[in-house]
């Protein structure tokens, strides 16, 4: 099993929006458990398809029982949800690092894209087993909360890059610049998602999955600049 990775949380921090698809604790030993089961998770997921992984052995792993797992969150759904949360903060630290507007100051739109492509593979693929059950957890859970939850995480990188080409794509009407910006990441990401997330497991991007990157570029490119 990987080796446990220290999580950023606090027993000051966790509260309720911290804690996302968790039951906030009233007391600091719950919050100790939910921590346990966090990084359980994690590391479980990481190793073994989610399917594969029971709430017994997370709770197992964590050294707790199956009803403390329930009592702090209502189902692994809700575990992977919260987990999101961590990869989220990466991911915008990551591209408050690499893509702010001082680095790319000379970069045209085409080339954000690009950037922007390969920080999201290199993503799903790091993360791909939270982010292939949480893609899941979006389309098929009874839960109304988790989508939203799922949908904010989406929000938060994408919304950065629309800033980025917005002052890139200047020419175009602003209706039709935004139009087509989020088009071309959905199209994007949904053709990433299925070969790094659903095709068979892959722990690098290859060079035909970088050649899929350029690939992306290059209709990305051709439709901000079409008429």
């Amino acid at each position: 099993m990987a080796a446990r990775r220290s999580r950023r949380r606090s027993v000051a921090l966790a509260t309720e929006d911290e804690l996302w698809g968790a039951r906030p604790p009233k007391q600091a030993r719950s919050v100790d458990v939910i921590q346990r089961i966090a990084i359980a998770g994690q590391e479980l997921f990481t190793v073994r398809e989610y399917d594969a992984v029971s709430v017994a052995d997370i709770a197992s792993a964590a050294g707790v029982s199956v009803g403390a797992f329930y009592t702090r969150f209502p189902s692994k759904e809700h575990l992977v949800v919260y987990l999101m949360r961590d990869i989220a903060e990466e991911l915008l630290a990551e591209m408050g690092r690499e893509m702010s507007e001082q680095r790319l100051a000379d970069c045209d739109a085409r080339e954000v894209m690009r950037r922007y492509l390969v920080m999201m593979g290199r993503a799903f693929v790091r993360h791909r087993g939270l982010l292939r059950p949480a893609t899941l957890i979006a389309r098929q859970t009874q839960n109304a909360e988790l989508p939203e939850f799922l949908r904010r995480f989406n929000d938060s990188p994408h919304g950065h890059v629309r800033t980025l080409l917005l002052a890139r794509l200047r020419r175009l009407p602003r209706d039709v610049a935004v139009r087509r910006i989020d088009a071309a990441v959905l199209w994007s990401s949904a053709a990433m998602r299925e070969v790094l997330l659903y095709a068979e497991p892959v722990s690098a991007l290859s060079p035909r999955h970088t050649s899929l990157i350029e690939e992306l570029t290059l209709g990305v490119a051709a439709y901000f600049t079409a008429p």
